[in-house]
């Protein structure tokens, strides 16, 4: 399968599977580890519901690790589980997927003009419930075979629980959303949680890993590299503090209202600019309550100052 390409020849039993329009959202990249000649586990399953279909004409997927609630991400779900395939994620995300009705609401979409666009979303990725799922937790160790070992790394930020998946013998982690973009964190949910995000990420630096596979970036090699992805990662924050805090004055208050459409997150605003709108309130409302907690900016009422 062409979209099946291995992660290096030191591991012949590992893949990453491309997503569809080169991994961008509504998709994302996978990781497929083989147990067997027939058989794999899957982490997420959003690569696109053709590829899914091909994967599984070819290999039995036994167990797929889902990273956390997000639809691009979990999109193929329901061609698994009518394989019978067993799932697992944190029990913080776990809420979500045994019931997609609170999407919305945790997008802050109920109401606003992409309601119905994130519906059609929705229908059009045949996300549905699901029910059964075996819950895991930070630090848990799931043998996998007879040799393969995952460890559970609870890294919320992105969402409340989001979870990273390392093979400590190997050295290699799947980092799901933890992406290295260049667009950097994101954490534009109503679960998301701007300082979880920054412990998350300091975690990771301080783990041994050769091998780091991103949901939308593909896949990264060498201890030295892959830190300094991380760390180029984590500044994005700092950066955005910046800009907000250029956005600001001592004598002139502003609202959150005030400072979205002015880059801090987005370079652009050309698509989906009224959802794009609703995520950056949400990210720049965080980075103001913790500019305030530092003493650097002043809240009155509904605005900001310098302090």
């Amino acid at each position: 399968m062409k979209h099946l390409i291995p992660i290096d020849e030191n591991l012949p039993n590992f893949f990453l599977v491309l997503g569809e329009n080169g991994g961008t959202y509504p998709y994302s990249h996978s990781l497929l580890v083989k147990t067997n000649e027939k058989k794999a586990i899957l982490f997420d399953s959003g690569f696109g519901h053709d590829r899914v279909r091909k994967v599984l004409t070819e290999l039995k997927i036994t167990k797929v690790f889902l990273s956390h609630w997000h639809e691009d991400h979990i999109s193929g779900n329901f061609l698994l589980r009518k394989e019978q395939a067993k799932f697992y994620s944190h029990p913080l995300d776990a809420r979500l997927l045994n019931d997609i009705s609170q999407f919305q609401t945790f997008y802050d979409t109920v109401g606003s003009s992409m309601e119905d666009f994130f519906q059609e979303i929705i229908i059009s990725m045949n996300l549905e419930n699901l029910t059964e799922i075996d819950e895991v937790i930070d630090n848990q160790m799931i043998e996998i075979g007879d040799t393969l070992t995952i460890k559970v790394i609870h890294t919320p930020g992105h969402s409340a629980g989001h979870c990273c998946y390392y093979e400590p013998n190997l050295h290699l982690v799947f980092l799901a959303d933890i992406d290295l973009s260049g667009l950097g964190p994101w954490y534009g949910c109503l679960d998301s949680n701007l300082e979880d995000f920054i412990e998350s990420i300091k975690r990771l630096m301080q783990i041994d890993i050769e091998y780091a596979i991103s949901s939308h970036k593909g896949i990264f090699i060498s201890s030295k590299e892959i830190k300094r992805q991380l760390l180029k990662f984590l500044n994005i924050i700092d950066l955005r503090d910046n800009k907000i805090l250029e956005e600001l004055s001592e004598d002139k208050p502003r609202s959150i209202e005030d400072l979205i459409g002015k880059g801090i997150i987005y370079r652009n605003y050309k698509q989906m600019k009224e959802y794009l709108f609703i995520a950056e309130r949400q990210m720049i409302s965080k980075h103001l309550l913790q500019l305030v907690k530092r003493e650097l900016i002043l809240k009155n009422q509904d605005k900001f100052l310098l302090a």
